[in-house]
């Protein structure tokens, strides 16, 4: 079963074998025979297990594997069944059988002819005649994610080579198994290729359509229809290209034939390098990778679920709700306390404390008592001994609900009136006289959808109880140990000095842990109330259902320009889907009322912004706080007004972009900014002149495959530092888990806090160290940091300290009443070129290139800087091109959980 045996007619691989190793003796075989016509099935066969999915998995999944998975998504199962693969298949007692892989062979989703006790042996690929040719052409949103539609045919020209002998199409995750094209295959047959089998092929694969709504009970949807139907055309195409050679293809249509080319990744990073005099010591200034990013990468750095069990540690479970909006009738526990291994199951009925938590406002519940308000919200926790018995009890606590009507979209809360707080107003000149002054004004509308966290560590918490004065250890990937510190006294009723929480790295965060504490509250209650060590480690399908994400936003303008492309006036209405609770909804509100402008000067605004409650998991922070919705919304009507006007769009945003000292409209002070800075060392650095020439030139030689390119401005409103201060080389330097019992108070990270505050906090301490250390540096000039620190010891200095930071906040602090005060502390700006390649007829697009400038100021490490600039480009690029958010229609507020290849 894990051998590969090489015929004349074909291969056989053993059901064992893994795709990697598939892949390297396909590649060589073809490699070997360039020109051998009798290996084009192979040829099929390698571009489906280059697309098929990374490295990792390809060297665990086996060929076997992929058959008896019978999925219909796979990329693997079409083309098996295009080239009528051979299945060996043996059971105990019973002679061997070989069957076909065909349309009978697969009979639903994860099911197949092979019997019960039957295993597969091997898999044999026969290989083509000269007269057959195999295609194969995956659909998909980016690399090794999963198909949306996949196809793979197989073609056999008559003797003469001008007419269709015969032609199989098979289209995989169209329905829940393998779907045979028939009325497609068996009507193109014998037809001619000539210009007209294109149309032929898209008017038959129209009963196709049929056929599969029948037997799926649902009409498919548009966009569906449309891939198809260019996967299609891409296969006629490529037959007549090989049947009558490339030149009988029109110039212009001729590139969307071949894959958009995603092979060629290249990067380079410029920054501020030290002056020769830096010190070797200080490492401020330089490219020094993480300290914890080979431990990442290699697999050692050690999370929540790492942590060694204790060894009388209990499992916790949570009980979710199965409505988005419904009224509890009933919590029967009954069941899952019959079963053997399980402890207890909590509900509010067991917290001896408040169940109410919350950072602005109190409506953050930790158990749901009257009703959920989501979709996945925490009704309930079982308690068991391991974790396979507390997941299998909980799914046994009986909820009894009542529906209740149910808003998930900004849309249905408008129309129900459903929203947190009231209007957000900002106000600048006169919009009227504005609008007046403009030539042109336009209005439009811009949605822009929620962003999961996607951090790598997914919510947790590990909480252990000592032994006296009820003191609790809680072990928790979270942002704010002091918040989270704060909640659990409250939630027990306990002094909040008796409980110690420790973060030793928060697993990536982006925001999505500095209020989602609902994990580590059930933990911290069970381990109060047992007395036992509790863990909980949610999988990545209920994290991403019961936490929230970035805000969506739904924003409508109006714009009045005049024709050379000044900005007059700017209204804009705004609206953003906060979910069922507060959260930290009414701050991001404030930085999108205050991000109007990006870096633009709009002499005349209106702009209003409210708040929605739907029933959707709360949104919370995520990188960029607002920032990137807004920036979505002013760029996209700077680009409307480019359009309107016929004008370039770097034009435009040149015209109205803020001068350097230039007043700021919306609090009157001048401000010293870098804007046009680095936007014209971007546009110097990107060639972005040159190549627009060359995209413009691209895109009239090619009718289906169309370039872009687009220049747009930004603004947005502690190793090294220690090895500075101590003078000190970094590798001396280490810093320990964040513990709350030994920094109390310590706030959130996130917004650049760790920088700015927790940076000044380390140089104050260290500069204390530093000046009770300088006496025996002094009596020992030559000595090592290690001969002072013991003579220090020795005379009783200490040799610990604490800082503190608090930053100048004179006149800072926006007030919406009076329309004064500073909005942000400090400005960063950059520009960013970005040019794509679109394929016409399957919407697929590759980015091309991407430059970005951005001015930090004095870099404490570049290395990590860029890192930061880098992640969020391509975070951005989540949002607007690959990741979205969508509800079950049955199960109305449920997430439909995507493979997570699209997120990646």
């Amino acid at each position: 079963m894990n051998g590969i045996v090489a015929m004349e007619t074909g291969i056989t691989f053993g059901a064992a074998v893994t795709l990697t190793a598939i892949e390297d003796y396909i590649q060589d075989i073809i490699d070997q025979h360039v020109n051998d016509h009798k290996y084009n099935s192979l040829r099929a066969f390698i571009q489906v297990l280059h697309e098929f999915a990374a490295l990792q998995l390809k060297n665990m999944v086996t060929i076997g594997g992929c058959v008896a998975s019978a999925w219909s998504n796979s990329d693997v199962i079409p083309l098996f069944c295009a080239l009528g693969a051979i299945v060996q298949l043996a059971s105990s007692g019973n002679p061997s059988r070989s069957v076909v892989v065909d349309e009978c062979f697969f009979k639903g989703l994860g099911r197949t002819i092979i019997a019960d006790g039957e295993v597969i042996l091997s898999v044999t690929l026969t290989f083509v005649n000269k007269d057959q040719y195999a295609y194969t052409i995956k659909q998909s949103r980016c690399d090794f994610d999963t198909a949306i539609i996949s196809m793979s045919a197989l073609v056999t020209l008559d003797e003469e080579r001008k007419t269709l002998k015969d032609l199989k199409v098979f289209l995989g995750n169209i329905l829940p198994s393998v779907y045979f094209a028939r009325n497609l295959s068996e009507k193109l047959s014998g037809k001619c290729c000539e210009t007209s089998l294109t149309s032929d092929a898209l008017s038959c694969l129209q009963d196709d359509f049929l056929v599969v709504e029948r037997l799926s009970k649902e009409k498919l949807g548009a966009d569906v229809k449309s891939l198809t139907e260019a996967t299609i055309w891409t296969l006629m195409m490529k037959i007549m290209c090989d049947v009558h050679g490339e030149d009988a293809i029109p110039a212009d249509e001729r590139q969307a034939i071949y894959p958009l080319d995603r092979s060629y990744i290249e990067s380079t990073q410029v920054f501020e390098e030290v002056p020769a005099d830096h010190p070797e010591s200080d490492g401020v200034g330089r490219p020094i990778v993480h300290r914890s990013a080979r431990q990442q990468a290699t697999g050692e750095a050690l999370f929540i679920d790492d942590t060694p069990h204790y060894e009388n540690e209990l499992y916790l479970s949570l009980v979710t709700s199965k409505y988005g909006h419904a009224r509890i009738l009933k919590v029967d526990p009954s069941e899952a306390l019959r079963v053997s291994g399980v402890v207890d199951v909590i509900t509010h009925k067991n917290i001896p404390g408040k169940n109410q938590y919350g950072l602005i406002n109190q409506d953050e519940v930790v158990f749901a008592v009257e009703e959920v308000e989501f979709y996945g919200q925490i009704i309930a926790a079982v308690i068991a001994t391991t974790e396979d018995i507390a997941k299998r009890a909980a799914e046994l606590v009986d909820v009894t609900y009542q529906p209740l009507p149910c808003i998930t979209t900004i849309q249905e809360a408008i129309k129900a009136d459903s929203y947190i707080g009231n209007w957000k107003t900002l106000h600048i000149g006169d919009t009227d006289s504005g609008f007046k002054e403009a030539d042109e004004i336009l209005q439009g509308e811009i949605e822009i959808g929620g962003q999961e966290h996607f951090y790598m560590e997914t919510t947790r918490a590990l909480v252990v109880p000592l032994k006296e004065d009820d003191q609790l250890k809680v072990f928790a990937p979270v942002q704010g140990g002091d918040l989270l510190q704060k909640i659990i006294s409250s939630v027990l009723d306990i002094p909040y000095s008796r409980i110690g929480v420790d973060t030793k790295r928060i697993g990536g965060s982006f925001g999505g842990k500095v209020l989602k504490v609902l994990v580590a509250l059930p933990v911290a209650l069970a381990a109060h109330r047992l007395k036992r060590p509790v863990r909980c480690v949610l999988d990545r399908d209920t994290d991403m259902q019961i936490t929230g994400g970035r805000h969506p936003v739904l924003a409508q303008y109006k714009v009045g320009v005049k024709k050379s492309g000044l900005v007059t006036a700017l209204e804009l209405k705004f609206y953003l889907n906060a979910g069922c609770t507060t959260d930290m909804s009414p701050a991001v509100l404030d930085v999108l009322c205050l991000s109007f402008d990006n870096c633009y000067q709009i002499p005349n605004v209106q702009i209003n912004g409210r708040i929605c409650k739907t029933n959707l998991p709360s949104n919370t922070a995520m990188r960029g706080f607002g920032h990137p919705q807004m920036t979505c919304v002013v760029e996209t009507w700077m680009q409307h007004v480019a359009e309107r006007l016929d004008l370039n769009p770097e034009q435009v945003r040149e015209l109205n972009m803020r001068k350097s000292g230039e007043i700021l409209a919306f609090n009157g002070n001048p401000e010293t900014s870098t804007f046009e800075r680095t936007w014209n060392e971007l546009k110097l650095k990107s060639d972005f002149q040159v190549r627009r020439r060359e995209v413009e030139e691209f895109n009239s030689l090619n009718k289906y495959r169309k370039r872009g390119i687009h220049v747009g401005p930004l603004t947005y409103g502690l190793h090294h530092i220690a090895s500075r201060a101590l003078g000190v080389p970094v590798e001396n330097i280490h810093i320990n888990s964040t513990n709350t019992n030994i920094v109390p108070n310590a706030i959130s990270s996130g917004g650049s806090i760790t920088s700015l505050s927790n940076g000044a906090a380390v140089m104050d301490a260290c500069q204390q160290l530093k000046k009770r250390i300088k006496p025996y540096k002094d009596a020992n000039p030559n000595g090592t940091m290690t001969d002072w620190v013991r003579a220090a010891y020795f005379e009783r200095v200490s040799l610990s300290a604490t800082g503190i930071y608090r930053p100048d906040m004179t006149n800072f602090g926006y007030d919406w009443e009076t329309g004064e005060g500073r909005g942000w502390y400090y400005y960063t700006s950059g520009a960013a070129c970005s040019e794509v390649e679109v394929d016409i007829i399957t919407g697929q697009h590759v980015v091309r290139r991407v430059d970005i400038v951005m001015d930090v100021g004095k870099s404490l490490n570049p290395a990590i800087d860029i890192g930061q600039i880098e992640g969020a480009f391509l975070q951005f690029l989540s949002i607007t091109c690959l990741s979205y958010y969508t509800h079950m229609p049955d199960r109305v507020g449920e997430l439909v959980l995507s493979w997570l290849e699209e997120l990646v």
